[in-house]
């Protein structure tokens, strides 16, 4: 069995799919009235996986694809973005394929952000 992701109560209702994402019915959080869509936590986490990689500069590419970004005009939010998007085809790269992260692949892909 797997646990839930974090912030996401087992006891939720799938309400149905809508072009966003899987809508969850919440009874103790409001947010959009009792509806919350999953891509809305799925996309706080993976900002806060960069943030994480940024704060430990692991792996090293993160932050220096995401300095040169910002330094060519980028917002940085925006910039976090464009790299959420290659760490998330890495993540559903290596779960499809049951492989190990390859950090020399992510860089080559956030290096094409440039």
């Amino acid at each position: 069995m797997y646990d839930s992701p974090p912030g996401v109560n087992r006891e939720e209702k799938v309400l149905g799919l809508s072009k966003h994402g899987i809508i969850f019915s919440k009874s103790n959080k409001q947010k959009r009235g009792n509806e919350i869509l999953a891509n809305d936590k799925l996309k706080g986490h993976i900002i806060e996986i960069i943030d994480n990689q940024m704060r430990d500069n692991n792996p090293k590419c993160t932050t220096e694809v995401f300095e040169k970004l910002v330094t060519s005009g980028y917002a940085e939010d925006i910039a976090k973005k464009m790299i959420g998007a290659v760490l998330v085809e890495e993540l559903y790269y290596v779960l499809k394929n049951e492989e190990l992260f390859n950090e020399e692949r992510y860089s080559c892909k956030l290096h094409e952000l440039l």
